[in-house]
């Protein structure tokens, strides 16, 4: 709350005019009339300055963005809920945990420096690594099942085998800058990035492996017609195409049946459409993420509360398929609605030239990566036994989430 306090203009004009902190205190604990904010409006209230902050910080904050990953031309920016109440933009301001929406870049890195591909097998079982325990469910999984499906055993084995100095550095290709630590638990999402670099990231992926930088300013001109300013976005060759095709091909899995599947559908998306998604819950259930790509439209929708202290209790609603993909659905939706913008739920994404099939035209290492919470040697690699199948009774799409299978008294902490 203090900090909350210090961060107001009111509390800022008090202690520049030497009033002690207790004065202060007592001040923000008098009633006086203002206005706060409501889901149907504002509305004209009695209370404290400190319980009007006490108030407002209980209210769900969202942000949305939305791009053309052709040309990075933003074409949404919606940076929060409220100006008036709410002076604070989610878009680039913000960093937030991104939760299982930093999978797709250890993926990636496993299908670039691995050779791996959409039909390669991990063990999905519980991961036990220096310290470091990932709960699993068993089983042999697919990549494309492991991420469609969220599975975070899969992503722990993944970064263990790429490094994580490359998954980082993946990340850094695709125009990620914010501090990403040098700890595994990154495959999970550990770190703090904005909806801006994800979205350029993400929209990398859409773009055969050629960053733009999302602009949303391309030319300034003053009264008489001068030139300013004007941006002339270099698209800039980080992945190979066919590698960047392949994680569109990874994440169309999550929107046709994993985490995004059953939420999609009850916003009346038909499976029909191309999506490549990832959803993504973080630490507590405090941050719900929706990464969506279509063809020509790249969104990335965040809901979460000022103070990470505020969350839902539990994954049913705290996760991102319940919490930003709504926001992302009922958007696109008035994007399709809108023929004038020529973007359809029929568009879809062009396949490169030499494409075959998500396996056979990349070179893997073969199949059976990991095995009951271990790493299997590169013989073993290169000479696997049969996969099991995917498991048949993993009917529940919810996203997982690291805190999953932990007695509810316990806390993850990302720095083991």
């Amino acid at each position: 709350m203090m900090q909350a306090v210090r961060r107001t203009g009111r509390y800022k004009l008090l202690k520049a005019d030497g009033m002690p902190e207790d004065s202060i205190i007592m001040e923000f604990k008098k009633p006086t009339k203002t206005s706060r904010f409501t889901w149907n409006g504002e509305e004209e209230v009695e209370m404290s300055p400190w319980d009007s902050i006490r108030w407002h910080k209980k209210v769900a904050q969202a942000g949305l963005m939305s791009m053309v990953p052709g040309s990075g031309e933003i074409k949404a920016w919606v940076g929060g809920i409220d100006w008036q109440h709410f002076q604070y933009d989610h878009i680039k301001q913000g960093k937030r945990q991104v939760g299982s929406t930093f999978k797709p870049f250890v993926y990636a890195t496993a299908i670039m420096k691995l050779g791996m591909t959409p039909c390669s097998t991990v063990s999905n079982a519980t991961y036990d690594h220096k310290g470091w325990h990932v709960p699993g469910r068993g089983g042999m999984l697919t990549l494309k099942d492991g991420l469609a499906h969220s599975q975070n055993p899969i992503a722990a084995r993944l970064i263990e085998m790429t490094g994580v100095d490359a998954v980082i550095q993946t990340a850094r290709d695709l125009g990620v800058t914010e501090d990403i630590p040098r700890n595994n638990t990154i495959a999970l999402g550990s770190s703090d990035i904005t909806i801006y670099e994800m979205l350029g990231a993400y929209s990398t992926f859409a773009n055969y492996g050629n960053y733009n930088k999302p602009e949303m300013i391309w030319r300034i001109e003053d009264a008489n017609g001068r030139v300013i300013k004007e941006v002339n976005v270099e698209p800039k060759e980080v992945m190979n195409p066919m590698y960047a095709y392949t994680m569109i091909e990874l994440m169309k899995g999550v929107a046709q049946y994993g985490t995004a599947s059953g939420e999609l559908g009850r916003r009346g998306i038909s499976k029909g459409v191309e999506i490549a998604a990832k959803t993504g819950t973080t630490q507590n259930n405090s941050d719900g993420w929706f990464m969506g790509i279509t063809p020509k439209l790249a969104t990335g929708a965040w809901v979460g509360w000022e103070d990470r202290a505020t969350h839902f209790l539990g994954t049913g609603e705290g996760q991102g398929a319940k919490m930003a993909l709504p926001i992302w659905a009922i958007f696109m939706k008035k994007v399709w609605a809108d023929k004038s913008l020529g973007i359809t739920p029929d568009d879809k994404f062009t396949r490169p030239s030499d494409w075959k099939d998500g396996c056979s035209n990349l070179k893997g290492l073969g199949e059976g990566y990991g095995d009951d919470g271990g790493l299997q040697t590169m013989d073993e690699i290169k000479n696997p036994r049969a996969a099991d199948p995917t498991p048949k009774n993993n009917t529940d799409k919810k996203e997982e989430n690291i805190n999953d299978n932990l007695h509810s008294t316990d806390e993850v902490d990302f720095n083991k």
